[in-house]
C-alpha cells in the first residue's frame, strides 16, 4: 500500500549489448535495459554475450522500516497484510548494476580506453559506486 510492489532497477553490462536473465525469471533483455522487478524477491542477474564468460550480479531484498511504520500506524491490519504479501515493505539494491564480463580469448582486440566512474551509492550504507565500460580489476585500500 506503501512504496509499489515493483522496483525499476538499471542494469548495463560491459561490454554492451549483453543478455540479461534472471532468477528468479523476469524475462530476457539486452543491455543497455531498465527491469522492472517485483520488490518482494531477492534476484541473481545473469549477463552472457558470445565470446564472454557468464557473470551474474546479486539483487538483494532489504526492509525498508518507513512503510512498515506506516502501515502498522496508519492501514492497521489491511496494509500489514497486503504489503507483507505483495513486498511493499522492501526495496531492492543496487539501483543501478554494471555486470562486467571477461574476454575467454584474452588475444582478442579491446579497446585504447577504458572509462570508470566511481561515485558514492548510499552514504548511509557506506557504499560506493564504481563502474566502467570494460571488465577492470579494483583494489581498494583502506586508510
Amino acid at each position: 500500500m506503501s512504496g509499489g510492489t515493483t522496483k525499476i532497477v538499471s542494469v548495463a553490462s560491459s561490454p554492451s549489448a549483453a543478455t540479461i536473465t534472471s532468477s528468479p525469471s523476469s524475462g530476457t533483455f539486452t543491455t543497455p535495459a531498465s527491469l522492472e522487478l517485483e520488490r518482494k524477491n531477492s534476484y541473481t542477474l545473469i549477463a552472457n554475450k558470445d565470446g564472454y564468460s557468464e557473470a551474474t550480479f546479486q539483487l538483494q531484498r532489504r526492509m525498508r522500516t518507513g512503510p512498515l511504520i506506516l502501515d502498522i500506524l496508519f492501514t492497521g491490519l489491511i496494509g500489514v497484510i497486503v504489503d507483507a504479501a505483495t513486498g511493499g515493505w522492501y526495496d531492492l539494491k543496487p539501483e543501478t548494476v554494471t555486470i562486467s564480463m571477461e574476454q575467454l580469448d584474452p588475444s582478442m582486440p579491446g579497446p585504447d580506453v577504458i572509462e570508470v566512474r566511481i561515485g558514492e551509492a548510499d552514504l548511509a550504507e557506506g557504499d560506493l559506486h564504481v563502474d566502467s565500460d570494460q571488465p577492470v580489476n579494483i583494489t581498494v585500500i583502506q586508510n
